[in-house]
């Protein structure tokens, strides 16, 4: 597509003329040498012009999307050759001057395009809409042959439109192979948390049997049982028991919590009472460890509407945390406090072993433990830490946990004002 020559004027006429512009009688005018200087400027400029068409031509051909260009009548005024190609049975058509809707029909009668329950005039009919009224927004047509298409229109400056078309097919498909192995993955993990609920909660019932006959024999409660011996297995039949009990239990939570069946039976809770039960629990394990723990309860503390089973998990497993990683002559901290914002905080912190910043986010990855040696030797699933913070989020409240290696580690339940009653 080149500039018609009739533009080009040649000034070498004027400049032979020795005065200047050449009459028709043969005498020059006095603006002849002005005359030669625009048009010499006329011709580099055309010339420019051509250059310019010539790069913006070659920038169209090479564009991997397919590009049209549509005139204010709806008519083609150009195209490159990755539109034909994007559409073979339609490039005979695809020429200068042919209308926007001959298009549209012809893709309909040569069973180009799949049409939707409008049937073929609806289909032409919004395509002709969308083209009257471009938004520059994409939207995806489905071809016969299995591709989809995703088309662009925007307005020109001269009333047309520019189109441009990608084909998203492998990206659609990749897009579908992701959905499809999420929603997979989804499955199997809802299968598994509901095997495991299954399975622990059909290991609770005989263990606790076994736990229970252990501590009789362990009491010796229906008499004398003979060997010293038999009496120190029947205790650590027991501890072994109670230890496999607290796993299960564990277990049992965190497959609830990820199969979503974590149900909150809300009541008033007393904070007070809820820590006192939890300290109890913990005393005897923090004095054969040498660990002293010490309450702090602001007093009148609050009570929380919440589920006191959870509640009471969530100060259990912060404690038995902190007593489990502080070492003997170390010291544990339990308290609870009324924020000014109405907000009711319970807290433990610890002179234990610490983490860094990295073994926090580690600890609140369920079922992970550490490889180092120091820390293999803790007995645990694990399951702690991301079993609070579940319990904790379940009720609105969030976990804050800050610790340094070898100075120890302070953990924050913080529950929302929305959940704080009076003191009773």
């Amino acid at each position: 597509m080149g500039l018609p020559r009739y533009f080009f004027v040649d000034s070498s006429v004027v400049h032979d003329a020795p005065h200047g512009r050449l009459k028709a009688d043969g005498t020059t005018g006095a603006h002849g040498l002005d005359l030669a200087r625009l048009l010499d400027a006329v011709n580099d400029a055309y010339a420019e012009l051509e250059t310019t068409s010539a790069r913006l031509r070659d920038a169209i051909a090479h564009i991997g999307a397919g590009f049209a260009i549509w005139a204010p009548d709806e008519r083609l005024t150009l195209c490159n050759d990755t539109y034909r190609h994007m559409l073979p049975s339609l490039a005979d058509l695809m020429v200068p001057g042919t209308s926007y809707g001959r298009l549209m029909s012809a893709a309909v009668d040569r069973d180009v395009v799949i049409l939707g329950r409008g049937g073929r005039a609806g289909w032409i009919e919004a395509g002709i809409a969308r083209h009257r009224q471009p938004t520059g927004v994409a939207y995806a047509v489905r071809l016969r042959d299995g591709r989809i298409f995703e088309i662009r229109k925007e307005r020109a400056r001269d009333g047309g439109v520019v189109d441009l078309f990608t084909d998203v097919t492998r990206a659609r498909q990749v897009e579908s192979d992701l959905r499809h192995a999420k929603d997979q993955a989804e499955v199997a993990n809802r299968s598994k948390s509901e095997f495991l609920a299954n399975v622990s909660h059909e290991l609770r019932t005989p263990l606790n049997a076994i736990i229970g006959f252990a501590e009789m024999m362990a009491g010796q409660m229906l008499g004398p049982i003979g060997l010293p011996k038999y009496q120190e297995y029947a205790s650590d039949i027991r501890d072994s028991g109670g230890h496999l009990l607290a796993l299960i239990n564990d277990i049992l939570d965190m497959a609830r919590i990820e199969s979503g069946r974590l149900t909150l039976h809300e009541e008033p809770v007393s904070i007070a009472v809820a820590i006192e039960s939890c300290v109890r629990l913990v005393t005897e394990r923090a004095r054969r460890g040498g660990v002293t723990v010490e309450v702090a309860i602001e007093r009148p503390t609050p009570r929380l509407h919440a589920d006191e089973r959870m509640v009471k998990q969530i100060v259990l497993n912060l404690l038995s945390n902190a007593v489990k990683f502080t070492l003997r002559g170390g010291k544990v901290t339990v308290e609870a406090a009324h924020c000014a914002d109405g907000r009711v905080a319970i807290v433990t912190s610890d002179t234990g072993i610490g983490m860094t910043h990295d073994e926090i986010a580690k600890a609140l990855t369920p079922f992970h433990r550490s490889e180092s040696a120091f820390s293999r030797r803790f007995e645990g699933t694990g399951l702690g830490l991301p079993i609070t913070k579940s319990l904790a989020e379940a009720h609105g409240a969030h976990l804050e946990i800050t610790s340094r290696p070898g100075i120890g580690t302070r953990c924050a339940v913080i529950f929302p004002a929305t959940r704080t009653l009076a003191a009773a």
